[in-house]
């Protein structure tokens, strides 16, 4: 019993001697390891390598990816495009980041989708509202400057048909412009020398003359007619062109505009006369009354509209001379007068309310 204990003893005596010379022997392994890694090596020599820690490798390829694929701006080219999809990013000059695939720009802050006017990529356009009123030709955007050739040189991108609609769509502009018409006027009109120059009107007329008569066609269909005399004003050209390329437009496009009312151009008239709007519902009920009684029919509608206004205007004690409205209404004063004589024949003014 003795021995055995002795012997148990001396076994669990060698037992802790052997751990503590293995725990002495670890220590002064790290200890050597650590000195070599901390002494200075010679040139030539390559550096030690520490032993990979189980696990650790794949952690550290992790984190590498990681730490390379965030920019200092704290975006993450590791990631896909929110547009596209794609994983190819690059760096403008500017320091932002966009894919290459599609040119988007990426940034910390989240892309809004939900702004108005969004659409799927393939349905978006770029550039300003499409009209008719202008030609949709597109032009060179990108690494050229606008001082290069390609830029002076625009319009002899275009063909002799889109140079002449280019030319007299810019035409139709100007006149409605000048006019100040409506915009519902102006695309009428635009649309107009469209369908003029897609079935060859224009051969033999010249194209300020077609657009303006465009914009004479348009005013009408709308019921805010322009007397003729008006239109040549701000047109090149003058108004027999303007009557000749009217009538050719009329027969060729099949268009069916009825002549203008007396009761169309008092608004107007009365307003670039400066009376009052008493002036104008007595102007508007004598040519209603000379319309009803078909006095009108043979007359100058513009003549008709400024005796009605003169006369309007003397029975509510307004001033005005003839050639004033005459003006106003670019007709002579013999029309107005000659015309002033058939309303107070016709009409009672005076009785009028």
């Amino acid at each position: 019993m003795l021995a055995s204990s002795n012997h148990h003893r001396t076994i669990g005596g060698n037992g802790s001697q052997t751990s503590s010379t293995s725990k002495e022997s670890v220590s002064e392994a790290q200890s050597a390891d650590k000195k070599s890694y901390c002494e200075p090596r010679s040139a030539g020599t390559p550096p030690r390598q520490r032993p990979p820690v189980e696990g650790a490798e794949r952690k550290t390829v992790h984190e590498n990816k990681k730490r390379q694929s965030v920019s200092a701006a704290g975006f993450d080219t590791a990631t896909s495009c929110l547009e596209c999809g794609t994983e190819s990013f690059a760096r403008s000059e500017s320091g932002e980041w966009y894919c290459e695939s599609c040119g988007v720009v990426h940034s910390n802050a989240e892309i809004e989708f939900t702004e108005p006017g969004w659409r799927p990529a393939d349905q978006r356009r770029t550039g300003p509202a499409s009209s008719v009123t202008r030609l949709s030709i597109g032009t060179v955007i990108g690494e050229k400057s606008c001082s290069s050739p390609s830029w002076t040189k625009y319009n002899n991108r275009l063909d002799h048909s889109q140079e002449t609609l280019r030319h007299g769509l810019s035409e139709v502009r100007a006149v409605s412009v000048a006019l100040e018409t409506t915009a519902k006027v102006t695309e009428r009109s635009a649309f107009l020398f469209r369908q003029a120059a897609d079935k060859g009107i224009l051969v033999g007329q010249s194209i300020e003359a077609v657009a303006a008569a465009c914009v004479h066609a348009a005013a009408r269909e709308e019921l805010i007619p322009f007397p003729l005399k008006e239109i040549a004003e701000v047109s090149p050209v003058g108004s027999n062109e303007i009557r000749t390329a009217f009538s050719k437009l009329l027969r060729e496009l099949g268009l069916k505009i009825a002549p203008p009312s007396p009761t169309d151009f008092v608004p107007r008239f009365v307003s670039e006369a400066g009376l009052s709007i008493e002036v104008r519902k007595k102007a508007t009920e004598i040519t209603e009354k000379l319309v009803e009684m078909g006095v009108h029919v043979g007359q100058s509608p513009t003549g008709v509209a400024a005796a009605a206004i003169y006369g309007a205007a003397n029975a509510r004690g307004e001033s005005i001379t003839q050639e004033e409205i005459a003006s106003v209404a670019f007709v002579s004063i013999v029309t107005l007068s000659r015309q002033w004589q058939t309303i107070r024949s016709e009409v009672n003014i005076n009785a009028q309310k």
